[in-house]
């Protein structure tokens, strides 16, 4: 008899009122880990607690609606380890993404002492 497992996307976020700080956690499924990483956001700086939790509250909803709706953090990273959908790449782009990453790879191998 086969198993079936339902995949997870995220945990919704979450508000943690510590004694030393607060924080929203919530978990997320990344794409190449293929499992669930913790993003965790601290929300010390308002000095007044019921602005802080009201801010907080509005900023957990936000992020829940966001979630639910499938956004992913890891997916819209602006860096270049970031994540391209195959369809938007063109061959030219593509050409260059690799172009990129392989001169990196070299000249690092052309400084480094060994």
């Amino acid at each position: 008899m086969s198993e079936l497992k339902t995949l997870i996307d995220y945990i919704p976020a979450q508000l943690h009122e510590c004694k030393s700080r607060w924080y929203i956690d919530f978990h997320v499924y990344h794409p190449i880990g293929k499992r669930l990483y913790r993003q965790q956001l601290r929300i010390n700086r308002m000095v007044s607690i019921s602005e802080r939790r009201r801010f907080a509250k509005r900023l957990v909803q936000k992020i829940n609606l966001k979630l639910a709706n499938g956004w992913n953090p890891f997916t819209e990273q602006k860096t270049p380890k970031s994540f391209y959908h195959i369809s938007l790449v063109s061959k030219q782009s593509m050409r260059m993404i690799i172009r990129k990453s392989l001169s990196r790879s070299f000249d690092f191998r052309i400084t480094s002492p060994n």
